[in-house]
C-alpha cells in the first residue's frame, strides 16, 4: 500500500496534536557490548497509518520550512525523556539527529529552552540530508552538544 505523502498542513497538525515520538536505538560499546547512550529517532504515529516510515514525511518537513518546528519538538521530547530516565536511576546520555537546514539563524538552543530541564546529556548529529539519514539510518557529518538548558 502507498502512502499519501503529509502537505505542510497536515505535517503541522501533527505536531500539535503530538503525533510525533522519539523510538530509541541502543548505542553499545564495541569493547564490551556495554550500554553507552540512546538514539532518538523521529516517527510519526499517524492516526490512521500507523508508524510510517520517516521517509513519508520528512521531505514535507522540509520544503514547507517546517524543519525549525519539528528540531525544537525532537529536542523538547529528548529532554523530557532523558529526565525522566534520570530520575528512574538510568543516566545515559542521548543523541538526536538534526538536520543541517534546522541551524543557520535558528536559535534551537534558546527556543528549545521552554523545555525549562537542565541536563548536559543530550547531543546533536548533523546529517548530511542523504537518503538513509530520512530513514535513521544515516552517518553524522558533526556532532554538536551536549546540551546545557536551564
Amino acid at each position: 500500500m502507498m502512502l499519501p505523502r503529509p502537505d505542510a498542513g497536515e505535517v503541522l497538525n501533527g505536531l500539535h496534536h503530538h503525533q510525533f515520538e522519539l523510538h530509541y536505538q541502543s548505542k553499545a560499546s564495541l569493547q564490551d557490548g556495554s550500554l553507552r547512550g540512546a538514539e532518538g529517532l523521529i516517527r510519526r504515529r499517524h492516526p490512521q497509518y500507523g508508524l510510517p516510515s520517516p521517509a513519508c514525511f520528512l521531505p514535507q518537513t522540509e520544503a514547507a520550512n517546517l524543519v525549525d518546528v519539528m528540531a525544537v519538538e525532537v529536542v523538547r521530547m529528548a529532554l523530557q525523556d532523558w529526565k525522566r530516565w534520570h530520575a528512574d536511576g538510568l543516566s545515559l546520555p542521548i543523541s538526536i539527529n538534526l538536520s543541517p537546514l534546522s541551524l543557520p539563524g535558528a536559535r534551537l538552543i534558546d527556543r528549545a529552552a521552554h523545555a525549562r530541564t537542565c541536563v548536559a546529556a543530550v547531543a546533536g548529529e548533523i546529517g548530511d540530508g542523504r537518503q538513509s539519514d530520512r530513514d535513521g539510518h544515516g552517518l553524522p557529518i558533526a556532532a554538536i552538544g551536549p546540551y546545557e538548558m536551564l
